[in-house]
This record gives structure tokens, sequence and C-alpha cells, in this order.
């Protein structure tokens, strides 16, 4: 009468994944542990990596009958159901993004998930309606199916599908899926893979249109129809340093692409002006905003972290800070 257990064997924690752990991927094991509740290694069993990656949570719902013990947290329930939702909500980019900006440790000493921090999550379950928990017990099957193929298609769309519907069940505006987005895209990724990053990457057309309809709907709507705000955004090659919007006041809302004449010289020109040395290895980057009667013209890096929608929005609440406050001065 032990009072502890000697599992024959555990799971390997380097070989979970999200979403499905093959059941192979274990260690053979010679430890005893503490002898767990009642219950709590039932398959399937949720099992979460103590360990996040920087692309999010690691989280699976695990049909072996290996035990897991070290830097693993396990749940269980009854209800199958209730497992594969939370299996999806803790995969999914809003407690992601939440246990990022909240958690203790994570990104401050160690990429370590606190139990405490997880606990405090909102609950998904309250949240949901049973169609939407019917529609992610489907998305999160489709999801381990293609995972036990290695020669699947690729499963983000499925993956985006279970976001969109955890944002739907705790009522997120479209501004707060934007933020989260951009912040997990560009943000953490930039924090994690420095020079490697996407947001230092180039931007492309799609990224400077999707700037433009955000910048262009925050000042619209602003503007409540007594004027309107049409954008240009100027083409750029890939090896061009500098991106330029220009935003004009009119009778009517558009966002149009242009070439612009003997443009690509004169940001060359511009960006050497904009780029200011401080030291030996340090240089400071500026941003222009050119303010000429009914125009707005916008310069900046040739980078996506500059040009995504929340910039947009940030962008947007400047300029308009910037009018009112020269409205106020000329006023005096």
């Amino acid at each position: 009468n032990h009072p502890d257990i000697q599992p024959a064997y555990l799971v390997d924690l380097d070989a979970i994944d999200n979403y499905y752990t093959d059941i192979l991927c274990v260690k053979s094991n010679k430890k005893f542990y503490r002898k767990p509740k009642d219950g709590l290694f039932n398959t399937p069993y949720v099992l979460l990596k103590e360990m996040a990656r920087n692309t999010g949570m690691v989280c699976c719902c695990y049909e072996g009958e290996a035990m897991s013990t070290t830097s693993t947290f396990v749940f269980n329930h009854p209800d199958e159901n209730m497992k594969i939702i939370l299996t999806a909500f803790l995969n999914s980019k809003l407690a992601y993004s939440l246990l990022f900006w909240t958690g203790s440790t994570w990104a401050i000493e160690r990429d370590r998930i606190q139990e405490e921090e997880i606990l405090s999550l909102p609950s998904p379950f309250a949240a949901l309606s049973d169609e939407s928990k019917d529609k992610l017990i489907d998305l999160v099957t489709k999801v381990i199916e293609l995972k036990k193929n290695p020669l699947a298609q690729d499963d983000s769309a499925l993956v985006d599908s279970i976001d969109e519907i955890f944002y739907e069940a705790f009522a997120l505006t479209p501004e707060e899926r934007i933020l989260i987005d951009d912040a997990i895209k560009y943000d953490i990724d930039l924090f994690y893979k420095k020079r490697d990053s996407e947001a230092l990457k180039r931007t492309h057309a799609e990224d400077m249109l999707q700037y433009a309809k955000v910048l262009s709907k925050e000042l619209n709507t602003f503007l409540d129809g007594h004027l309107f705000v049409s954008l240009r955004i100027y083409e750029a090659k890939a090896n061009d340093a500098l991106r330029m919007v220009v935003l004009k006041f009119c009778d009517d809302s558009s966002v149009s692409t242009t070439v612009g004449v003997n443009l690509q010289n004169a940001l060359k020109d511009l960006n050497r002006a904009l780029i200011s040395r401080k030291s030996d290895l340090l240089y400071v980057q500026k941003i222009l905003t050119y303010y000429d009667e009914d125009t707005i013209t916008l310069v900046k890096p040739n980078n996506k972290r500059y040009w995504t929608r929340t910039q947009a929005m940030d962008d947007a609440s400047v300029i308009l800070s910037d009018i009112l406050n020269m409205k106020a001065n000329n006023a005096e």
C-alpha cells in the first residue's frame, strides 16, 4: 500500500502540441509520484504546458493512457464536450493575450504560466451559447483530425474560426479584435523574434489597404457626415525605405492607390532627413505628419509595424487631436 504511484509511462513534454498530441509520444518512467486525485487522468483529459511558446499557450485534449506530472496542468470533467471547449479556449488568441499582458512571469522571467492566472481567466462556458458550443466542438474535432494526418492541409482557417467564436461570445468590438490580432502578430512577435519579426518586414499592398480602410473609418465616424476623408496610397517598391499616404477632406469618402511621379527620389531625400544619429549605435527614425489646409500627408518607414490597423486607430486619434488643438488655437 505505497502512498505514491509509479506510472509506467509519462507524456513526452516536448511532444505536447496544440489540440492534439500523439499518444505514442511517451517516455518510460521509474520514478514515484504523489498519487493524483481519482479520475484526474481518465481519458481524454486536458493537458496544458506550464511553459508557453512565443506563439501562445500549448494545450491539447490528450487521448492516451500515459500520465503527465511535472511542468503541466491537467484538467478533467465527466463531460467530454466541456473538455473540448476548454482546450479551444486555452489555445485561443483571447486567452493568450490576456495571460501575456497580465501574467506575473510571462516575458519577464520565463514564459511560465501560473495556476492562479489560469483560474483567473473568464469562463468560456457561461459566455457561449449552445449553438456556439456545437460549432466549437465541430471545429476542434476537425482540427484534431487534421493534426493526426501529417500530410493534411493547413488548419489556420479552422483556428481563426475558433477565435472568432470566442470574440463573439465575449462581445468584443471590431476594434478590440484588431488590437488583439495585431498585438499577437506584430508586437509580441517583435518582442520574441527581434530582427526576424513580421513587424519589421516591408509592407504589401494589402497591408496598406487595411490600414487606410481603418484610418478612413475612424476619421469619417468622427466627422459624422459633415465632411469626409478620402485617402490616397502611394505605391512603393520593396526596397523603398518610406511609404506615404495622403488624406484629403472632401465631399465623399474613398480609398485609392496611385504611382507617384518622381516620388521615389523625393522620399529617399526625406528618409535621410528623418533619420537622426544620437550616438555611434543609436539612430532615431522620425515620422512625418504634414498638415496643409485640407490635406494631410503621412510619411512613415516601410515596415509593417507602422502600417497596422491598430496604428491606423492611433494615427486617427493623433490627427483628430491635432486638428482640434489647431482649431482651438486659431479661435484664441
